[in-house]
């Protein structure tokens, strides 16, 4: 089946290499992207990923390998996490990464082999299961991270039947959550299966680091507004979409310090959110990396006399920031997914999000850790009441839930021989 998959391949290269690109810049794009010299070495490792969330996810058992010294091959498939894959390889001299060949893919000769994983040892995250990829993890031992299998009983038949041939290829999975460890069980009753997301132990200690991070960014907003905002009743919207601004009910900002914390960060995006809460009735009162200590008193005095919405357009501190706060409010649920429900989680947060959370295995996951934490709304006018049940009380951390984390690492560790 895999050769016949090769001369398919064979057939549509010269279609998507070099006639399709001369009408479609998308796909010019792609090849150019992929047009890279390849490095060949000895690699004990290869990791793949897709995005920014997946290497998150890899980071902290790849670092663990490259401290003590193993060569690595970084594979990965999006351009958007080209920078993140780049700056990790400027910090270590062992780690070698490139874009994953999909479209630019030649199925024969020394090209064929050039553009395949060359780790002795396979890891991928996920489900990028490329034929190649597979064919390759038959042969070496391999290894799959925050395996998911959501919405498997909802696949066609031939779908669900080349999902068990993947996930058959696997020495080790490493399941996103216990139900996903247990579907495995039943497809795979050959490999080692276990439970544990790997990004849960990089956000925590992101978030012990939180006072160090947020203060390196912006000294302002550490030392003048969140102490202003912990001693207050507050709630924090994280990865905040505009069209979600209707959770902002008028009896909302009269007993809570909004603030919000957009998706999107461009100018364009702002003047959009200072033109709604206009509209809304509502002063807007906005804190850049830029902003300074007196700035931002001058903005509290203001806000005490005609309260409003704050928004924060500082990049990279979201995770740390969900620190501060009781409530969360996690964007995207009202759209086409929500977004990391983990993060305000792993902070102790009262998490709220919209309908939209089916792709979503962080929110399985934490719902079998404390379910009374996490709070999906049906409608946006279902906010504010559910945020006021009697029922609510403000999240304590628990200092040992670090070390638990940790403990379990390392019995992943030691399970992988790693």
């Amino acid at each position: 089946m895999y050769f016949i998959y090769r001369l398919l391949r064979l057939l549509m290269y010269p279609f998507l290499n070099f006639i399709i690109p001369t009408f479609s810049k998308s796909l010019k794009e792609r090849i150019n992207f992929e047009n890279v010299e390849i490095k060949k070495d000895d690699f004990e490792f290869t990791f793949e990923v897709s995005s920014e969330g997946e290497l998150e996810q890899v980071k902290v058992p790849m670092l663990y390998l490259l401290d003590k010294g193993k060569k690595i091959e970084l594979l990965y498939c999006s351009p958007s996490v080209k920078l993140k894959c780049q700056e990790l390889e400027n910090q270590y001299e062992n780690l070698y990464v490139r874009p994953l060949a999909i479209i630019s893919f030649f199925p024969f000769g020394k090209n064929y082999y050039s553009k395949l994983p060359q780790g002795k040892i396979f890891v991928m995250c996920r489900y990028d299961f490329f034929p190649e990829l597979m064919h390759y993890s038959y042969s070496h031992p391999s290894v799959l991270l925050s395996a998911s299998a959501q919405n498997y009983g909802k696949k066609s038949f031939l779908i669900k039947k080349y999902l068990k041939y993947c996930y058959r290829h696997f020495n080790y999975i490493i399941a996103a959550t216990k139900n996903d460890q247990d579907l495995f069980k039943e497809i795979n009753p050959q490999s080692e299966i276990m439970t544990f997301d790997f990004r849960s132990l990089s956000i925590k200690e992101r978030q012990l680091r939180a006072s160090s991070t947020i203060g390196k960014k912006s000294s302002a907003l550490l030392e003048s507004f969140i102490p202003y905002i912990s001693s207050n009743k507050s709630i924090i919207f994280g990865s905040f979409w505009n069209d979600e601004y209707p959770l902002l009910s008028k009896d909302l900002t009269s007993q809570y310090i909004p603030v919000l914390a957009p998706h999107k960060l461009s100018s364009e995006e702002t003047n959009q959110l200072k033109a709604i809460a206009r509209n809304n009735g509502d002063s807007l009162y906005l804190i850049e990396a830029d902003t300074t200590a007196p700035e931002i008193e001058t903005m509290i005095k203001e806000f005490e006399k005609s309260p409003g919405v704050w928004v924060i357009t500082i990049k990279g501190i979201l995770c740390e920031l969900y620190t501060y706060f009781n409530y969360a409010y996690v964007g995207g649920g009202f759209g086409v997914s929500v977004h990391s429900v983990l993060e305000p989680f792993m902070a102790n947060c009262h998490v709220f999000f919209g309908p939209v959370h089916h792709r979503s295995s962080e929110k399985i996951a934490i719902e079998t850790i404390d379910i009374n934490r996490v709070h999906p709304l049906g409608k946006m006018s279902d906010f504010y009441s559910y945020l006021n049940e009697s029922g609510l009380k403000s999240s304590l951390g628990s200092p040992s839930q670090v070390e638990e984390l940790n403990i379990k690492y390392k019995q992943i560790l030691k399970w992988l021989d790693w």
